[in-house]
């Protein structure tokens, strides 16, 4: 029996890798196509941003390469451009106070009520956000308790909140990708990964809890580190093979973690993240070592003490 409970021990470990190695991988694909696009985009605003540059000279006559001129002319007739560029802004200037004033008092009448009414919707909707980081940080408590019943209710909870705030703040990005309801998407990912390390449940993937690459990653190296209160509750327990399991996913998770080397806007933070979780890993090892030494001289005092008594 300790023989198939060792195997089924191990066959569970090698299935948790191997969907952590799964998962990881799609996670550093997803990243790698942020980068892309990420640089992709700043390439097409500054191409963009040098045209318009361009056209505007063009426009004003002003420049080398505008129509009719070669550059010697350009060169002999620059104050002459210029001039005219200043005139012509001077008469924009002047048709847009004329023409546009009315326009422009109403628009600048009406921003500051339109602005503190969509902020005031926004944050109404990010407090979705708070309420899921809540419910996160209970079900994380209950996982901790062994009320997977209750951990699993209020995971689902949070879960729905989040869903909520989310469609809610669709037309609000920078709301939608900073404070409460991005931090608590972080969160939710930390409390359904600590509840399938613990009930050595399969991980849910980004695309089963509808959270993004970057906060499902710093949610799953914060599960590791929630390993660690699992872990020295097993070994107050005695039970130090449980004990070692956890101590291999925790090693797993960072293993993996460690390889993701993309800039911090695009993975929210995750090289201070697993750093945290590096320093929660060494010392947790120290203990886990320290008990393991502790119960084999113990159990090499009981042996010789039972050979002195047959004697």
């Amino acid at each position: 029996m300790p023989a198939l409970r060792a195997s089924a021990a191990q066959r569970s470990a090698r299935r948790r890798r191997d969907a952590i190695r799964v998962l990881m991988a799609s996670v550093s694909v997803t990243l790698v196509l942020a980068a892309v696009t990420h640089a992709a985009a700043a390439w097409a605003l500054q191409d963009l941003g040098r045209r318009s540059r361009c056209g505007v000279l063009r426009a004003l006559g002003v420049g080398a390469n505008a129509p009719g001129r070669t550059r010697r002319e350009g060169a002999l007739h620059a104050g002459a451009a210029g001039a005219r560029a200043r005139v012509a802004a001077q008469r924009l200037v002047v048709a847009v106070e004329v023409d546009r004033r009315a326009e422009i008092s109403a628009v600048g009448a009406r921003a500051p009520r339109d602005v503190r009414g969509e902020a005031s919707s926004a944050r109404d909707h990010d407090l979705g956000g708070a309420q899921g980081d809540q419910a996160c940080a209970a079900s994380i408590r209950a996982t901790h308790r062994a009320e997977y019943d209750s951990a699993e209710a209020l995971a689902r909870e949070a879960r729905d909140h989040l869903a909520q705030a989310d469609a809610a703040l669709v037309g609000h990005p920078d709301v939608r990708t900073s404070g409460p309801l991005h931090d608590a998407k972080k969160e939710l990912a930390e409390a359904w990964c600590t509840l399938a390390l613990v009930r050595d449940d399969p991980l849910p993937s980004p695309e089963d809890l509808a959270v993004d690459v970057a906060p499902y990653c710093n949610g799953l190296a914060e599960a590791a580190s929630e390993l660690r209160r699992q872990l020295l509750d097993r070994l107050r327990a005695g039970e130090l093979a449980r004990a070692e399991e956890l101590m291999s996913a925790m090693d797993e998770i960072y293993s993996l973690l460690v390889t993701i080397d993309y800039p911090d806007g695009v993975t929210g933070g995750l090289r201070r993240t697993t750093d945290a979780l590096r320093a929660v890993l060494e010392r947790t090892r120290g203990d886990l070592t320290t008990a393991m030494v502790a119960a084999r001289l113990q159990g090499a005092i009981e042996q010789a003490q039972g050979a002195a008594g047959r004697e």
